[in-house]
């Protein structure tokens, strides 16, 4: 063997290296992605039980320590809006195809991150206001049936409790708004890189075979 075909087969040997490492390397982001889901998933089904538990909760104190039903119940709803946004947002999107090509499952894998990251950057509005409006439903509700002057003369016990649910609605969103940063974003990052790449060897791949 000559030293060009020498040249040629090591060039050839070092191509298909670095499509391996390339094919890992996507391989990883997609377990990662896989995992990151996996955790929204679990995360989705425990704020799901919390809030069904705490609008139970509001139910048994509207027919027990309120004088009136109604506040119980729509503070209940209002509990209950969230699990129902999360569940119906995840029946809506498109299942994974497990068959499907290495870009189409870049594809899929970058439209559940996009979807996650607009979930959490929206969380003010689907999950903390409803929240919010419930909580103060219930504590105007028993405040008013306590302290006759509740509306002149305020209790200092729910200036506290509005103080207090500020406060945890306020790191709540602060929470959800450093996972986006510092986990969904630079994921989607690498989605696009991988995309990117993989679509620039299938370009590659055409234009060889033309």
């Amino acid at each position: 063997m000559d030293v060009e075909r020498l040249r040629e087969a090591w060039q050839t040997q070092d191509v298909q290296s670095a499509d391996m490492d390339a094919d890992k390397a996507v391989r990883m982001i997609l377990r990662k992605g896989k995992k990151l889901e996996n955790g929204a998933l679990w995360s989705d089904i425990v704020d799901s039980v919390i809030a069904l538990v705490v609008a139970a909760a509001y139910i048994w104190i509207g027919h027990n320590l309120s004088q009136n039903l109604w506040p119980s119940y729509l503070a209940a709803a209002c509990f209950c809006w969230a699990p129902v946004f999360l569940i119906v947002g995840r029946r809506t999107q498109p299942a994974l195809d497990t068959g499907a090509t290495m870009k189409v499952a870049i594809e899929q894998q970058l439209l559940r991150v996009e979807r996650q990251i607009r979930l959490l950057r929206g969380v003010a509005w689907w999950g903390l206001l409803p929240c919010t409006l419930g909580m103060m439903l219930i504590l105007v509700d028993l405040g008013s049936q306590i302290h006759p002057d509740f509306w002149t003369n305020p209790p200092r016990f729910f200036l506290v409790m509005v103080l207090l649910i500020a406060v945890l609605n306020l790191g709540i969103y602060w929470l959800n708004q450093v996972c986006v940063k510092k986990v969904l974003l630079p994921h989607r990052q690498e989605l696009e890189s991988a995309l990117r790449e993989t679509e620039t060897d299938e370009l590659g791949q055409t234009r060889s075979l033309v």
